[in-house]
């Protein structure tokens, strides 16, 4: 069903009356979808490099990749796994993550019928959208804006290095918590310099990008933006507008208006890449606000 690889959560954004964003308005995914051409080709080579050095040449399954993974884990008990990016994605979307024989045939399988069904293209833009890269963080949007406070389009060679080295292990990469909580930079830059050479080995950067980028320091913002508990402006307003919101979606889904059906609303508002544009002045909210609470000719009254 190629509706699910579709059905992955994604950030709703509420915005003011002249197009400004107010707030995202998000689950416990967040996700900014994009599309392939959004992505720098810097970040898709890195990805495919590191995760898929054959991913352009094969049918979804690497024999070749497979046998390595079965050698290693056979004589040094190493648990590399041999899945391609198409694999990665069938496993993501359509199946669990147990380690067993059944699931990885079937993995397998519809890795196979997706390469027919798809382009090569759509299964990496899927995929680049699917993957955790830490925190609240999924897909390489959100994550340039959380970790380096960037567009995609900003991104350095090193830092899409960094990014694509994060997806096969998200904690112990994690660049924030290298940076700042861990003291341990060179663990996330240990692994930027051998993504770098894995591109410079396969073609994807010259010698001259490949010197730059192993010099370059990377600048990692030490509080991010894709976990902000901060409460946003103008909250009155919001918390209205989404209560508005929320009703005039239960009228379209013909729901009766109680706790449950309201629930699963704001859950699919919070889930649904909506944007939600509102009638908000912010000057004019916030000096209402402002009069309302410290206004100080109000009527005394007992109590």
């Amino acid at each position: 069903d190629l509706d699910v690889l579709h059905s992955q959560s994604q950030t709703s954004f509420i915005y003011d009356k002249y197009g400004e964003l107010i707030t995202e308005y998000k689950g416990s995914e967040n996700r900014i979808y994009v599309e392939l051409d959004e992505v720098p080709q810097n970040l898709i080579d890195a990805v495919v490099s590191i995760e898929d050095a054959r991913f352009w040449e094969h049918n979804g399954i690497d024999v070749k990749r497979i046998g390595g993974a079965f050698i290693s884990t056979f004589f040094r008990g190493d648990t590399q796994g041999g899945s391609t990016i198409t694999c990665q994605l069938i496993k993501l979307t359509l199946l669990t993550s147990d380690q067993n024989f059944r699931r990885k045939v079937q993995e397998a399988y519809l890795a196979l019928q997706l390469e027919d069904a798809i382009s090569k293209e759509e299964i990496l833009e899927e995929y680049l959208n699917v993957i955790y890269l830490g925190g609240s963080s999924y897909g390489v949007c959100i994550a340039a804006q959380d970790y380096f406070g960037k567009d995609l389009e900003q991104l350095t060679l090193r830092e899409c290095a960094t990014l694509a080295g994060m997806i096969r292990n998200p904690s112990r990469y994690n660049p924030r918590s290298n940076y700042y909580s861990r003291n341990t930079p060179q663990v996330t830059d240990d692994r930027a310099d051998y993504v770098l050479e894995l591109m410079y080995e396969q073609g994807y950067i010259t010698e001259d990008e490949y010197q730059h980028a192993m010099n370059e320091q990377l600048t990692v913002l030490e509080k991010g933006t894709a976990a902000s508990n901060e409460m946003y402006d103008n909250a009155y307003y919001v918390e209205y507008a989404i209560y508005d919101v929320v009703t005039k979606m239960l009228r379209v889904e013909g729901l009766e208006d109680t706790r449950s059906n309201r629930s699963a609303m704001e859950t699919k508002l919070r889930n649904g890449g909506y944007k939600v544009f509102t009638s908000l002045n912010a000057e004019v909210q916030s000096s209402v606000q402002d009069i309302v609470t410290n206004w100080s000719k109000y009527p005394e009254m007992r109590g």
